[in-house]
């Protein structure tokens, strides 16, 4: 099984997806990690760099590129029965994602309320060059589209009302 998690920089998915895969034969899938291997010298990117790179690797792999990911995850450890994949950014992904696995694949939007999510992230990045560069991303296109991908959400949750324990149970009973 796949699941892959949308929403905005800073809603929670990596910590879903950690919450998710905190069992034997669960392995979460950062996709930043993805993007850092194909990085010139793997070396550490802006947020900007890495969805410039995000972009590069879906016109060169034909949005396959998590498809990839999951595969070698599963190609490397046979005893892996779910991979959580932290950052679904692209409708065209998740297109690719449903049709490699069908009915194994499930789409989870998250979403916050803008005052929360604003929070959060200045909790998050306390140096306000690195909060300014964080809220530039919001700026790139694929930022701009999330309704869209959120449209193609199996399950939407709200991460104010939900801590990322309780929404790991829930994803646990709805899947």
């Amino acid at each position: 099984m796949i699941i892959g998690l949308c929403g905005p920089i800073g809603v929670g998915k990596s910590t879903l997806a950690k919450a998710l895969t905190s069992r034997a034969g669960e392995f979460h899938l950062k996709s930043s990690s993805l993007v850092l291997q194909v990085a010139p010298n793997n070396h550490q990117q802006t947020r900007a760099e890495l969805q410039a790179s995000g972009d590069k690797l879906d016109a060169t792999t034909h949005y396959r590129w998590l498809i990839d990911g999951a595969k070698s995850v599963y190609k490397a450890d046979p005893t892996i029965t779910r991979v959580v994949i932290d950052s679904c950014r692209h409708m065209r992904q998740v297109e690719e994602l449903r049709k490699e696995y069908k009915k194994e694949f499930v789409l989870i939007a998250l979403r916050c309320d803008v005052a929360s999510l604003l929070e959060r992230l200045q909790v998050r990045h306390p140096d306000k060059e690195d909060l300014a560069a964080t809220l530039k991303a919001f700026e790139h296109p694929l930022e701009q589209n999330l309704g869209g991908i959120a449209a193609m959400a199996d399950i939407v949750f709200d991460t104010v009302r939900f801590s990322s324990k309780e929404l790991a149970s829930c994803c646990a009973t709805l899947i």
